[in-house]
């Protein structure tokens, strides 16, 4: 009696995985390796590095959430609203 539920709960799995991997997995590609921005404080350019797992985790279950973790302007100016994320 078991057996059909544990074949309908691995299919469920696996449609899950199916559908949620790739969009893993290109959030992560997305958002991984530094990045060349234009600082919106000063309009100079900028190097920023993202938290890549954090924006493909987030991304599994709804939209990304960019969270810098490094910055070519920090720490004089760490404090800033990072604005710059969504130029990527």
């Amino acid at each position: 009696m078991n057996s059909p539920f544990l074949l309908i709960a691995a299919l469920a799995a696996l449609a899950v995985l199916y559908v949620e991997l790739p969009v893993v997995t290109e959030a992560f590609v997305r958002y991984r390796g530094k990045k060349s921005v234009r600082c919106p404080e000063n309009d100079q350019p900028a190097t920023i590095e993202v938290a890549a797992k954090y924006a493909a985790t987030t991304a599994g279950i709804g939209r990304p959430v960019v969270k810098l973790v490094r910055c070519s302007r920090w720490p004089e100016h760490e404090e800033c609203g990072q604005e710059c994320v969504k130029q990527i």
